[in-house]
């Protein structure tokens, strides 16, 4: 299942790439569900928004791509197989301008909080 996200941008079209990094970080928690999606919704996966890294974004009037680490953490029932990994990710956006948004469309199909 796609999910869309959006965040607003009042700076929008003339937004610096470090604003709109700090504003992306700030709303960290749009990517849980897309992220945790690549274990098969496993429930021994946590993730830590607050651990995202912006490793490198492009974009122009139209939209762009970004390309981020992020924790995630592997619970086993063995202390001594828990793990915390900072794999890379890669998402597209798009802006919106009648609403001077950025819009995700976020593939989550794989991860539901409520199984």
């Amino acid at each position: 299942m796609v999910h869309v996200y959006r965040i607003a941008v009042s700076e929008y079209p003339e937004i610096k790439k470090e604003e709109l990094k700090q504003l992306i970080k700030a709303h960290s928690a749009i990517f849980k569900g897309y992220c945790l999606s690549y274990f098969d919704g496993d429930v021994r996966y946590s993730y830590f928004g607050d651990s995202l890294e912006i490793k490198d974004i492009h974009f122009d009037a139209e939209g762009g791509r970004l390309s981020f680490t992020v924790a995630i953490g592997y619970y086993d029932a063995c202390k001594d197989k828990n793990t915390l990994d900072d794999p890379i990710f890669n998402v597209q956006f798009r802006f919106d301008k009648a609403t001077s948004a950025i819009i995700f469309e976020l593939d989550e199909s794989l991860w539901h909080e409520n199984n």
